[in-house]
Parts: C-alpha cells; structure tokens; sequence
C-alpha cells in the first residue's frame, strides 16, 4: 500500500511538533530524498513505520554509501509479534538493492528496548552524539550496520 500523508499524520501526528515532521518526511519523499516503509494490521489499519534517508546533515550517518533509519515505531498493541524486525528487514533489502553498504541510526541511550532491539539485529555503536527535538537537545549513540548482499 502506498503511504498517505492523512494517513501518517493521524498515525504519529499527536503534537505540533509530530505533524511538522511528518511533513517534512513526505515532502521529502516526494523530492526523493527517503523511503517510507509501512506495516498494517488484517483490517489495513497502520501499525508501523520507519524512514530510510539517503543522505544526511552529518557524513558519518549517510553519504554515497551510507543511508540513515529514521523514526522505527510500531503501534503498542501490536509490539513483540515481529513487526518492527519485518519492517527492518525490508529496509535492508531496499536499502542493498540500491546499493548502499551501510545503514546508520540514532537511538537514545535511555531507550533500553530499542538499544536491544538494534544489537539483536546487528547493529553495534560507532559513536556518541547529540540532536534537537522541540527545542531540547538529546543525547544518542549513533549505531551502523554492515549490509550483506543477502539481506
């Protein structure tokens, strides 16, 4: 199913700050700057989504070879049934089939299920950093992941 911006805003649009971004990931779609993936529910209802960036304001998270996970969310009722590593899964293969090696993220140290959800799946940390949300700043471990050419 192609993504629909009504769609995503009312999935993860629940503050000001969530509907701007939003937007800017579809506008950037549009200019071919990501890649949306999405998982649904039987009944079509969206349940989960992440964003493959193929380029990034720092070089160590995407360049020519390198492309940035952004935004892994799966809704609450349907977490630990496989969905977020699905969705994974197929950014990887995406993200092989148009031939980058490496994919990077952000995840914030505080957030204990994630940082296991990414070491599980084979990412290790490569370095510590910061970024801005709403006007704080946030303290993150920037993790990679070698791509295979079997992912």
């Amino acid at each position: 199913m192609q993504p629909d911006l009504e769609l995503m805003l009312q999935w993860r649009g629940y503050s000001e700050a969530m509907q701007n971004a939003i937007r800017r990931i579809w506008t950037e779609l549009e200019q071919g700057k990501n890649q949306i993936f999405l998982a649904f529910a039987p009944d079509n209802q969206l349940i989960g989504t992440v964003t493959l960036y193929f380029q990034h304001t720092d070089p160590d998270l995407a360049n020519t070879s390198s492309a940035y996970v952004e935004a892994l969310e799966v809704h609450q009722e349907y977490r630990k049934q496989g969905i977020a590593q699905a969705l994974m899964r197929k950014l990887e293969q995406y993200a092989v089939q148009e031939g980058f090696t490496r994919l990077t993220l952000m995840v914030e140290p505080d957030n204990t299920p994630a940082v296991q959800f990414y070491q599980k799946m084979g990412w290790q940390t490569f370095k510590n950093s910061t970024f801005t949300w709403n006007n704080k700043e946030h303290i993150t471990y920037c993790l990679e992941k070698i791509l295979s050419p079997n992912a």
